[in-house]
């Protein structure tokens, strides 16, 4: 009833405005009316109107509240229809969604019941809505389909999954994840979608089809097969020993062994087995077993056992029971030696492989250009004799040695690239006269420098060579010098690092025209960093610019 009253309220609100707007036009007319006035006549008429239409004006306005106070409540039938009808289409709307979601719900009640519910994972794979056959399908086409690869001596079979009776499902576990779920909590599983259900592949196959099958195989019949000869000892790659073996093998076999191995590997669904590995074959009654084999076998096992490590500075290099395998000889009656002249051989090899002296490698500079520099003086060098002798006194005794190579020249370090210079060394840019010193990969120091004089013919070479030395507080002579100083370095002969205390600059063009007599000045500082740091051995690499790549 409030509500109907706030309504008519208004409306008569809305009347009461529509009369004061006419008492404004009525007002505003009467205003015009004496603006324009042309002569005095006018004029009174028009403030006469003007002052009746303000009469009128205040009577009108007068009426309008005393009619309000006695005006009747008015209910507007067609806006309450229409609130109604609008109340009885939210209503509609609210009750169809309920209804739209009661009946989704049951059906998927209905399809959870037929199908997988969603949100069903089975071995990382989304089966949503799916039925149980598909599924079933889907899990078991992977494996529905075997074969396996037979490789004999004399030829390959191929058995097929239907040649043995094979089968793969997973219809017993499918089953139980399908009669798990609740139809009517289909949802679950679709908000759940982190649980993966995991069902496993059952396979087998028939054992009497599989008999048949094998018997039917024309290598595993014996008439078909024939039999082993003398054995030969040849090396195992695998086992890094050596081993007897049939010379002509032959191709008799236990078939129940095969049988056994075979039916092993079905249900891990193998597609391929290597019968001749397999230990299937028979070997011949006596002669791989005799003594003399065997004590072929023995020996040769002995010499390949034996572990023999040699070193290059720090690097280990163990002699392979393969190498040893090529070193010595086993001849048709099993007599096994070591012969010296096959060390000899080995030897020669093997310094051509690690020999580092007098060769070319690869050096990265400071600021990563690659300089191509021959060791003349630097580098590894086997001595050939005198490690034959003792490799080959090594392997005849058989025993256990770890020693250092019998080297003719040596380097500081080496590694599995046949890297000898390492990541500790001295570079010397002769065209920018900087000395640059590492240690471990890491530069420690960066020095100017004086290298030798060029106007005189002393120019320092490049190349790579090694600290062949280390004197404190010495002095350097020459034909017409004496210099005395406190840290002195040589690597290339009379060629070397010191302090230079009666320079005051270094670097730049200096050594064009004041350089040395071919050693490298350095600050006094620098010299003794360095001092202190290199050592006998030490790698020394200097170069021109221009001999850079």
């Amino acid at each position: 009833m409030g509500e109907e009253t706030k309504k008519t309220i208004t409306e008569d609100d809305i009347t009461e405005n529509n009369l004061l707007q006419k008492f404004e036009t009525d007002k505003a007319d009467g205003e015009k009316t004496a603006a324009t006035a042309a002569d005095g006549t006018e004029a009174d008429k028009a403030e006469t109107d003007k002052a009746d239409g303000e009469k009128t004006a205040e009577a009108a306005t007068d009426g309008i509240e005393a009619d309000s106070m006695h005006v009747e409540p008015y209910v507007d039938k067609t806006a309450f229809a229409m609130v109604k009808k609008k109340k009885v289409f939210v209503r509609n709307i609210i009750l169809f969604f309920a209804f739209l979601l009661v009946a989704g719900y049951f059906v998927m009640v209905y399809l959870s019941s037929k199908y997988f519910p969603p949100g069903t994972t089975i071995n990382g794979k989304d089966y949503s809505l799916r039925t149980y056959d598909s599924v079933l399908e889907d899990i078991n086409r992977p494996y529905s389909v075997y074969t396996l690869h037979l490789k004999f001596r004399n030829g390959e079979y191929t058995l097929k999954g239907e040649d043995v009776g094979y089968y793969a499902t997973c219809e017993k576990d499918l089953r139980r994840i399908k009669d798990s779920q609740n139809p009517f909590l289909w949802f679950m599983d679709f908000f759940n979608k982190k649980e993966d259900r995991t069902v496993n592949i059952e396979i087998g196959y028939d054992e009497k089809k599989l008999d048949k099958a094998l018997t039917e195989c024309k290598f595993l019949q014996i008439e078909n097969m024939t039999e082993p000869q003398e054995p030969e000892i040849v090396y195992n790659d695998i086992k890094e020993r050596v081993e007897a073996v049939e010379r002509d093998k032959g191709t008799r076999i236990d078939t129940d062994m095969i049988h056994e191995i075979i039916a092993r590997m079905i249900p891990k669904r193998e597609s391929y087995l290597d019968v001749r590995n397999s230990g299937c074959y028979i070997d011949p009654k006596y002669s791989v077993d005799s003594k003399k084999v065997t004590y072929a076998v023995d020996r040769a096992n002995g010499y390949l056992s034996t572990k023999i490590d040699l070193f290059l500075g720090d690097y280990k290099i163990g002699i392979p029971a393969r190498d040893i395998y090529n070193i010595i000889t086993i001849d048709e009656d099993y007599n096994v030696e070591v012969p010296r002249r096959n060390v000899e051989i080995y030897v020669i090899e093997f310094a051509r492989k690690y020999d580092t002296y007098d060769t070319y490698r690869n050096f990265k500079t400071h600021d990563g250009k690659t300089y191509k520099v021959k060791g003349e003086k630097y580098g590894y060098e086997i001595d050939i004799t005198e490690e034959s002798n003792l490799l080959y006194i090594d392997l005849v005794h058989r025993i256990d040695v770890e020693r250092p190579l019998t080297l003719l020249h040596s380097a500081y370090t080496y590694d599995d690239r046949h890297n000898d210079i390492g990541g500790s060394y001295v570079e010397v840019n002769l065209s920018k006269q900087m000395v640059y010193l590492y240690v471990n990969g890491e530069q420690i120091m960066e020095s100017e420098c004086v290298s030798g004089n060029m106007a005189e013919g002393h120019g320092t070479p490049g190349g790579l060579y090694k600290i062949d030395g280390m004197a404190y507080d010495v002095v350097l002579r020459g034909d017409d010098y004496a210099s005395p100083v406190l840290y002195w370095m040589p690597f290339n002969g009379g060629i070397g690092f010191h302090d230079a205390n009666w320079r005051t600059y270094f670097g730049g063009d200096i050594y064009k025209e004041n350089g040395s007599h071919g050693c490298v000045n350095m600050p006094i500082e620098n010299a003794k960093l360095l001092y202190q740091t290199v050592e006998r051995g030490f790698p020394v690499i200097c170069y021109w610019e221009d001999e850079l790549e």
